[in-house]
């Protein structure tokens, strides 16, 4: 094998990035540089329940080193969920702490223009998991 051959790049094409992400290849990550995950996909805040309570990526993500995991807990709908999403970095920006940043972006969608996006479906389902300071 040559130099570099079967080395994997984490930022290339076809890396874990570009996979699906389980718990056990979640639990191998360092996410101290990372502090903040936002899973704004589909269940990402659901899993199997135990003695210690529901078991699913947030949990390997804490485990991990993650600060804080935003998640949600059914099919997130891509456009309100863009929107809630990009109101929440923005208010992370600004110096927000995690449930302050969530708090205004969910306000704001609640009093969207788009009267649909008023619906708790497409806020209701985010949950800060973790610790919420800024």
């Amino acid at each position: 094998e040559g130099e570099g051959e079967g080395e994997e790049d984490d930022d290339a094409p076809g890396s874990w990035m570009d996979r699906t992400m389980d718990i056990d290849r979640v639990k191998s990550l360092w996410l101290r540089t990372h502090p903040d995950v936002v899973l704004g996909g589909s269940y990402g805040g659901t899993g199997a329940l135990s003695q210690d309570g529901v078991l699913g990526l947030p949990r390997a993500f804490l485990a991990a080193g993650a600060r804080s995991v935003l998640a949600t807990l059914w099919d997130a709908v891509d456009e309100p969920t863009a929107e809630l999403l990009k109101r929440y970095h923005a208010n992370k920006a600004k110096g927000a702490s995690g449930a302050q940043a969530l708090r205004e972006a969910v306000l704001a969608l609640r009093e969207a223009d788009n009267a649909k996006w008023r619906h708790p479906l497409y806020w209701a389902g985010f949950v800060l998991t973790g610790t919420c300071k800024p």
